[in-house]
């Protein structure tokens, strides 16, 4: 379960204290829980958190307040949809790669038959960006395959910097101002033709 953040309370704490704050296990689950990771990039920040049984994450940006949470993914089965086709891909094996600046996270996991791949680094072309790489090896014709983000809170200060999400590769972006939430969808030329690789990348950039 997730509960949004108080953007009251955020004032200079540091990324790690807030990211803490922006996830929240349920009471039952008495399994000790992985260790989280942050990847920062310049003003920005990626908070990856174990919630229930894969990783989640939330993107953090700093501002004049310090710290908030401006998105956070959005796990499980989408409203109506199939649970081998997450609304984000299922992360449950995730590591830390490289030092400083070259530092990355990458991740896998696994839904129905459709192995999932990831890799979140700074981008290289932008140095106010978090790039996400992600792929899907799958043998069936994917029903749905990208990210969905909703925002982490519901009030914001007003001097927050905003996070955009922008396509990279073989993706498109949109909004669906019903259901609050960003949506990622991976774009495939033949998705009949399987079993199939389906690969996409978007960055997280400051506006």
């Amino acid at each position: 379960m997730v509960k949004n953040c108080d953007v009251t309370e955020l004032t200079q704490r540091s990324p790690q204290a807030v990211a803490d704050d922006a996830f929240l296990q349920k009471p039952s689950d008495k399994r000790k829980k992985p260790r989280s990771e942050l990847l920062s990039v310049g003003r920005i920040t990626v908070a990856f958190e174990w919630v229930g049984d894969r990783w989640r994450h939330c993107l953090l940006v700093h501002g004049k307040s310090g710290w908030q949470p401006i998105y956070q993914s959005v796990e499980g089965p989408l409203p109506g949809g199939d649970p081998n086709w997450p609304a984000s891909a299922v992360l449950v094996e995730l590591s830390r790669v490289g030092t400083g600046e070259s530092a990355a996270i990458v991740a896998v996991g696994l839904a129905g038959r459709s192995h999932f791949s990831a890799s979140i680094a700074p981008d290289p072309d932008d140095s106010q960006a978090i790039l996400f790489e992600m792929a899907c090896r799958t043998p069936l014709p994917p029903q749905w395959l990208g990210a969905t983000y909703s925002p982490a809170s519901s009030i914001f200060p007003e001097e927050t910097p905003a996070l955009v999400i922008q396509p990279v590769f073989r993706c498109f972006v949109s909004s669906d101002s019903k259901a609050n939430v960003q949506r990622i969808q991976a774009a495939e030329n033949s998705p009949s033709v399987v079993p199939l690789t389906v690969r996409w990348s978007y960055r997280i950039a400051l506006s």
